[in-house]
């Protein structure tokens, strides 16, 4: 964008600013939730069918497994929700990103920790995450472009982290120190 935003530009400035920053796939985006029986947050995918009577059959059949879902896209509405933080029906509302495109391609990538002088990039993952066969194969996916770009990527469990500090660090020193010992030679 060639002018500066402000706070006194307009609202559709801010948005064309934040979907020209955070582009992702525009023909879906998750939106956060927070479970009314544990009170846990997390995002899913948002569907216009969701809690639809006769269409949507959650929580006995999850969203993934659903022969009616219906995807929203991003779309100026949808950012001006996020950016205020309500919906049209005054309800909170937080959109995610899928920065990974369809073509495995991405316009940027978030993760965890970065180094960008030696390359490495850490991410911490909860055992859940392991589990789940899609968000297994996500990884994957963006550790080989991050690869591509010449980065390297150490994975962890969260737990681990946090029970054995002193093995998960004493690792990441050792790649990093073979990585510089492989660049001199």
């Amino acid at each position: 964008m060639s002018q500066s935003i402000t706070n006194d530009s307009s609202p559709q400035a801010k948005i064309a600013l934040f979907r020209s920053l955070f582009r992702g796939r525009d023909d879906v985006y998750p939106r956060r939730f927070v479970s009314r029986k544990t009170g846990k947050a997390g995002y899913s995918p948002a569907c216009g069918n969701e809690w639809v009577p006769g269409v949507c059959e959650k929580p006995r059949i999850k969203c993934s497994d659903c022969p009616n879902r219906r995807f929203l896209p991003v779309t100026d509405e949808v950012v001006r929700w996020h950016l205020s933080g309500q919906d049209a029906h005054g309800q909170d509302f937080v959109m995610g990103i899928y920065p990974m495109l369809l073509d495995e391609t991405c316009f940027f990538l978030a993760v965890d920790f970065l180094c960008e002088k030696s390359g490495a990039v850490i991410e911490l993952d909860g055992a859940q995450h392991l589990a789940d066969a899609d968000a297994y194969r996500r990884d994957r996916r963006k550790d080989a472009l991050l690869q591509q770009n010449g980065y390297f990527v150490l994975r962890f469990l969260t737990e681990d982290a946090g029970k054995h500090l002193d093995h998960v660090l004493d690792t990441i020193v050792a790649a990093l120190v073979h990585r510089e010992n492989n660049r001199r030679h």
